[in-house]
């Protein structure tokens, strides 16, 4: 029975009289296969398969064979009655029907959870001769997470943990350990059994040693091309062929017929070395330097058949380039399509019950503040009584986490609600606390009520058409989530908490499958190609490590256990990529093309080998195989990460009407970055502070300095010790009121080198004040009006004036908390390298024949002031640095500034810079070469970025 080149070979084994039957590979595979299921069929009525249960090797394969068989019946105008197709695994279903309740993975999770954590710990000397460190509930899910993988390994086989020490033979290491595992398996039964459940494990293995008869009206049973069926299957297969014919299928000639055991599974001896012809391999494999290149050719190849399925097939061997594939297929304009379908745990809603999760049963601020600015929570505030608009909200959350540095959320709503942003930010704090009530509602309510009430709280009145893709996802994810939590709820003894970690690892292993767009280039994994018939054929990936595929290990089955234990092993494997291999090559020997691209690193730029299948050759082809594969790939060209739709357009600038002395340095650096930060009031936020920046570090050591100006005993003492200890108290004070009681670990660094900075400090003022040198004003404030430089306004605050009592010379002091002392003329003027050179002609200067240019106009603009408002022409300008090397804390004066003339010159360069913003021009942009807060906005420069500069 079969097409012309279909081949049949009895094989009788003890009682069992099966039929392999090759249907050969020298056409298309599906092609072949549904020839062969419909041979015999007249055409004269529809094409009835009822009685042949199918057993494939992937769910894509089982759709796919379906829908070529219904095409096959069409073409002759005939319907078709179709067969059952299931999975292996799904055998061992049909032959367990009578053995009970089979427990679902929450019930075996949770019955491992209970045996563990009721376990004798001193009966598991061997299984764990290391103790835990904590014996809770997240090591035994863990544990339980383990010892579920462990029963699916040896339930492939129908073995359970009491069978190992039997099978293994004598050589068998940790006999022990496998005994105490029989034990807590026996326990892990009896909590299941007090349950009405059976155990997966027990329930395949019982399956395969009594099976129940094959399904009502099956009158054979076809392995079709499964060349690694579960043994649990085989057995039961073995079994039915008592009342049913058993067919193993194979994609292969019957030249071949040795190469494959009698359920047609390929053989590890067999295959090993065995050449894989490859037609023409110099055009059919191509060596690529990275995943992008890899995908950008892919995307080539799909573009030449534009919209016309059928003739492309595309497939990832390696799963780390299915998203950059799908990418590369978008920017041509095609769509990519992943069959596999994509975790639930990406989806908003689980992003959202897992930011819960983490917050409801925690004080901390941290989790707290990241579920207050979710979008889903946002939405939720704005739209109770007395809402906050969601921008506005999110501003104050980010400007209470960058002030306060809270550590609990208590510390932060009493910041909200008390401190200064309150006046601020009206509502902050009752937003706050309305979170905080909706988590205590998840902590204390019943689960899973609370939580089902909460997000239906939160997603009230959300509108989604529930055929668009986005409506879909939400009601899966929604659903699996309903299934997940109602699960763990279930699970006796667990706590709320508990019952939320099981449900949120039921919801992890979920998967979204949505539907296949018009027009969709798929893209398959390894094992579903044999069923894949387009005559051009692209596979990526076939790299070490993914093809051919490693068995998922277990710390306890090596492989040698594996083998004496019947299970698949990596030689298995080997067998079955190579015979795939073969098989999909062969299929397009003769009309069809096969390339297989190959990437020289990964996304992350480690190198990565090609499969050792394509050195299965002939020793004379060898040489030049391990050229063409190891040889340097071909250019790519200049790939980025993402390319921007369209240009900014920034919006006109606001009218200036003031300038602080400060911003005159952002001009100088950027005059489009000074747009940004002074025009457009933008900053970048850290959303994830744990520490003070520079500038609020700065800012905590100068509000303590501040009161030297207002306090005469500090102002007037020459005591050392006394100004430190007075210093410190003020810093602790300030602390307090600022950050209350409890800091995080980089703040309480933070602290400390601030304490030592100012006991440093308090040495350099007393000596000061010994030498004559009055503080007579700190922070000096610019006047309201009056001080204008091309008609804008200027404003600044002068940290200390000093007058000496002895020669009565004037000085102006800026504090500088940097790393390092920094000296004026270096942070005000810089070499005069034409590239270097800010887009303000003004800005450059003659030092003594030299070019110079200026970077900064703080100080000379502080003496500038002084002379205006007070007269005061001859004043000399400088740092009082506090480094964080307090060894190095000094007073820095600029000396050569006022004989050198420039001060005439920084006005000068004032003036310009002042000018300029007022006839509002930003441009051109420069490229900070140092840290540049705006980077992340401008993807390989300001000038590509930008449409048009104000």
């Amino acid at each position: 029975m079969g097409p012309p080149g279909a081949e049949s070979e009895e094989v009788s084994t003890h009682s069992i009289q099966a039929r392999r039957v090759f249907l050969g590979w020298d056409g298309p595979l599906l092609a072949r296969t549904v020839a062969w299921l419909a041979s015999g069929w007249d055409g004269a009525s529809a094409l009835d398969l009822r009685s042949s249960l199918l057993v494939v090797s992937t769910r894509q394969s089982g759709r796919r064979l379906r829908a070529a068989l219904a095409s096959h019946a069409a073409a002759r105008g005939r319907a078709v009655l179709a067969p059952r197709v299931v999975l292996p695994e799904q055998v061992i279903d049909l032959a367990g029907g009578d053995l009970g309740a089979r427990a679902g993975r929450p019930e075996v999770l949770g019955a491992w959870i209970e045996t563990l954590l009721n376990a004798d710990r001193a009966g598991l000397t061997a299984l764990l001769p290391v103790k835990p460190p904590v014996r809770d509930f997240e090591w035994a899910l863990s544990m339980a997470g383990s010892m579920l993988r462990l029963q699916e390994i040896l339930g492939e086989g129908g073995l359970r943990f009491a069978d190992v020490p039997a099978r293994g033979g004598e050589d068998l290491r940790e006999r022990d350990r496998w005994q105490q595992l029989a034990e807590l398996e026996q326990g892990f039964d009896r909590v299941l059994a007090a349950r009405n459940l059976v155990a997966p494990a027990a329930f395949a293995r019982d399956a395969a040693r009594q099976p129940r008869p094959p399904p009502e009206g099956t009158e054979r049973l076809v392995f079709l091309a499964v060349p690694d069926p579960r043994p649990a299957s085989l057995a039961i297969a073995e079994a039915w062929s008592q009342r049913i014919e058993v067919i193993a299928a194979v994609l292969a000639p019957d030249s071949l017929a040795e190469r494959f055991d009698r359920w047609g599974r390929p053989d590890p001896d067999a295959w090993s070395g065995q050449p894989i012809l490859l037609r023409d391999p110099e055009s059919c494999l191509h060596v690529c330097a990275s995943p992008r290149g890899l995908a950008a050719r892919i995307a080539s190849i799909a573009g030449g058949y534009g919209r016309r399925v059928g003739m492309l097939a595309v497939a990832s061997a390696d799963p780390e380039l299915d998203e950059p594939i799908a990418g590369a297929l978008a920017e041509s304009g095609l769509t990519g399509f992943l069959p596999g379908g994509e975790p639930l745990a990406a989806h908003s809603v689980c992003g959202l019950l897992y930011a819960l999760m983490d917050a409801a049963f925690s004080d901390g601020w941290e989790g707290f503040v990241q579920v207050a600015r979710r979008s889903e929570i946002l939405a939720w505030l704005a739209d109770r009584p007395g809402g906050v608009r969601p921008e506005a909200l999110l501003e104050g959350i980010d400007a209470l986490h960058a002030e306060n540095l809270p550590v609990l959320v208590q510390d932060g709503i009493r910041h909200a609600r008390g401190g200064p942003l309150a006046e601020q930010y009206p509502g902050l704090g009752g937003s706050l606390g309305k979170v905080r009530r909706l988590l205590r509602d998840l902590r204390d309510g019943p689960f899973p009520n609370a939580w089902n009430a909460v997000l239906g709280e939160l997603f009230k009145g959300r509108s989604l058409e529930s055929a668009s893709a986005e409506g879909r996802a939400f009601r899966e994810a929604a659903e699996a989530w309903r299934d997940a939590s109602s699960a763990a709820a279930l699970v006796p003894g667990l706590g709320t908490r508990e019952a939320v970690s099981l449900a949120m690892e039921l919801l992890r292993t979920s998967r979204h499958y949505p539907e296949k767009p018009d027009g969709a280039v798929e893209i398959d994994g390894w094992l579903e190609l044999p069923f894949r018939d387009e005559p051009h054929l692209a596979i990526a990936g076939l790299h070490e490590g993914s093809v051919p595929s490693s068995v998922t290990g277990h710390a306890f089955l090596p492989e040698a256990l594996r083998s004496a234990l019947g299970l698949r092993t990596n030689e298995h494997r080997l067998a079955r990529d190579a015979w795939q291999l073969s098989a999909l090559a062969a299929s397009r020997a003769q009309a069809g093309r096969l390339e297989i691209l190959l990437s020289r690193t990964s996304a992350g730029g480690d190198p990565r080998s090609p499969s050792r299948l394509l050195f299965h050759c002939t020793d004379s082809d060898l040489p030049a195989r391990v050229r063409q594969v190891f040889g340097e790939p071909p250019p790519e060209g200049k790939f980025v990460a993402w390319q921007r739709a369209w240009k900014l357009r920034p919006p006109a600038p606001r009218e200036f009407r003031k300038l602080s002395v400060t911003a005159f340095r952002d001009y100088l650096r950027c005059p489009f970055r000074f747009y940004l930060k002074h025009s457009l009031r933008m900053q970048a936020v850290d959303a994830g502070k744990r520490e003070l920046d520079a500038f609020d570090f700065g800012r905590l050591v100068h509000s303590v300095l501040e009161r030297l100006g207002r306090d005469e005993d500090w102002r007037e003492s020459r005591d050392a010790e006394r100004l430190a200890r007075e210093f410190c108290g003020e810093l602790d004070q300030l602390v307090a009121d600022r950050f209350g009681k409890r800091h995080p670990l980089p703040l309480v660094i933070q602290i400390e080198s601030a304490r030592q900075r100012l006991r440093q400090a308090a040495g350099i003022q007393a000596a000061e004040r010994e030498a004559g040198w009055v503080i007579r004003d700190t922070e000096w404030r610019f006047p309201a009006e009056g001080l204008q430089l091309a008609g804008l306004a200027v404003s600044g605050t002068i940290d200390r004036i000093e007058q000496n009592e002895r020669n009565g010379a004037w000085r102006v002091l800026d504090y500088k908390t940097s790393e390092t002392g920094v000296e004026p003329r270096l942070a005000h003027l810089a070499g005069g390298r034409r590239r270097d050179r800010p887009s303000v002609e003004e800005a450059e200067v003659d030092v003594d024949g030299s070019a110079f240019f200026w970077i900064d106009l703080q100080l000379p603009l502080y003496r500038w002031a002084l002379e205006r408002v007070r007269g005061l022409g001859d004043v000399e300008i400088g740092y009082f640095n506090l480094p964080k090397g307090v060894a190095s804390t000094t007073i820095a004066i600029w000396p050569e500034f006022q004989r050198s003339g420039l001060g005439a010159s920084a006005i000068a360069c004032g003036q310009a810079i002042a000018a300029r913003i007022l006839e509002r021009r930003f441009g051109p942009p420069a490229e900070p070469g140092d840290l540049d807060p705006f980077e992340s906005l401008f993807h390989e420069g300001v000038a590509a970025s930008i449409e048009e500069f104000p």
